[in-house]
């Protein structure tokens, strides 16, 4: 199981850097956006691999 929280976090800190620092509210909002993102990547990515495996497994 992937980490969701690294991503909000690094997006975070960076703004933070740059003098826009996000409130705690606002991280959360951020990271349960992108968690809904992270988890459509990952399943691409996981169903990509399992046709490639099929896909070898029938020639």
């Amino acid at each position: 199981m992937s980490d969701y929280t690294v991503l909000p976090k690094q997006i975070a800190n960076a703004l933070e850097k740059e003098g826009v620092p996000l409130s705690q509210k606002q991280e959360l909002v951020m990271a349960g956006y992108l968690s809904a993102v992270q988890m459509q990547i990952e399943a691409f990515g996981l169903d990509k691999t399992i046709k490639m495996h099929q896909e070898s497994n029938n020639s």
